[in-house]
């Protein structure tokens, strides 16, 4: 049996869909996960885990504690979940050329000065460290390679939506979608400041008193600004929803909204390209390279630009049903940019030397 370990930061969903989906085509491994305890504002259960995913508190280790544990695991591979733990980083630097290591960052490069010397950083050390680098996307890669790193290091997929569950989300919903296409416009995210949301009720409000029409906003999520959300007529805030019960949350909405000031990907997106929404999000998502093709299967729009948000919101007012409904087929189809089985291709080159 193969030990593969992940130092990580917190669990979600589709990493947990995306390992077992690997358990699943490699029978001769098994995964160890280090990771801290969920937040309050992202409280997922995980009840479907399997008997080889071992999942460990980061809290209840220091390095000579971290150190044993790997020591007995005897790990095949180790994949580092960002280069801010000096924990994890210390760790790593034991395994340099003994077994593949691999380094996972969905940053976007923003031509800030710490970047920079995050540059001269990366190639003196993390280079040097690390055999690969897994990225979401193109424009991740891009960055990947300012680091220093060569192609053949740079892996791509390293987030990928449960596609299965939210395929089974479309299917279940598009008869009743094609009947009577629901105008209800669906924020799903913590209530955080960076996800936008009050500038997304905002240009709601003022859409809906510059050109009063049918359509409601639906919020689901939690967190430290739950208590101050805007309360409005047309605007639900459905509280925490756990992703499995998302059905009636999807039959009953028609177009996704994220409007985040700052979001290096945001697997949300290919969620919701997968259960077949139109797509309106800022440019600061970085999936949005991925998941929309603009002005066909939804808008893009300048973050924090309320105005912007505002005009766009307007488009999918005044876009017919059934024009609606190909816009969301056409999110099912790019959807597809990313699967399980590409998530599993890298996941299978961190066990090997390049």
């Amino acid at each position: 049996m193969k030990n593969i370990v992940f130092l990580h930061s917190q669990l979600s969903g589709y990493f947990i869909s995306s390992v077992l989906n690997a358990l699943q085509n490699n029978l001769e491994i098994e995964v160890h996960i280090i990771v801290t305890p969920n937040t309050f504002d992202a409280p997922f259960e995980f009840s479907k885990l399997s008997e080889r995913i071992k999942i460990y508190n980061r809290k209840d280790f220091d390095y000579p504690s971290l150190s044993n544990l790997l020591n007995n695991l005897n790990p095949n591979s180790i994949i580092l979940c960002g280069w801010n733990d000096k924990l994890y980083l210390k760790i790593a630097k034991g395994y340099k050329n003994k077994i593949p290591l691999t380094i996972a960052m969905d940053n976007l490069w923003y031509g800030q000065f710490r970047q920079y010397l995050g540059l001269i950083y990366s190639r003196i050390f993390l280079v040097n460290l690390f055999n690969y680098i897994w990225v979401p996307g193109i424009p991740q890669k891009e960055y990947a390679k300012l680091l220093g790193f060569k192609k053949k290091q740079i892996l791509l997929s390293s987030y990928c939506a449960d596609l299965e569950k939210f395929k089974k989300f479309y299917s279940s919903a598009i008869k009743t979608k094609e009947q009577n296409f629901p105008h209800r416009f669906l924020f799903v995210g913590r209530y955080v400041s960076q996800k936008g949301l009050d500038n997304l009720c905002e240009a709601f409000a003022a859409l809906q008193n510059e050109n009063p029409n049918d359509w409601e906003l639906v919020c689901v999520g939690s967190g430290p600004l739950f208590e101050t959300r805007v309360i409005m007529n047309k605007i639900i805030h459905k509280g925490f929803i756990q992703p499995e019960d998302f059905q009636s949350i999807i039959s009953e909405t028609g177009v996704f909204v994220l409007p985040s000031w700052e979001e290096h990907w945001g697997v949300v997106l290919h969620e919701y390209a997968a259960a077949g929404y139109p797509l309106i999000c800022s440019d600061a998502v970085g999936a949005a390279s991925t998941f929309i093709n603009n002005n066909v299967n939804g808008f893009v729009f300048q973050a924090k630009n309320i105005v912007s948000l505002k005009e766009k919101l307007l488009k999918i007012v005044k876009t017919p049903d059934n024009e609606l409904l190909k816009m969301g087929y056409e999110s099912v189809l790019m959807s597809k940019e990313v699967t399980n089985e590409k998530w599993n291709m890298s996941f299978e080159k961190t066990m090997k030397f390049n």
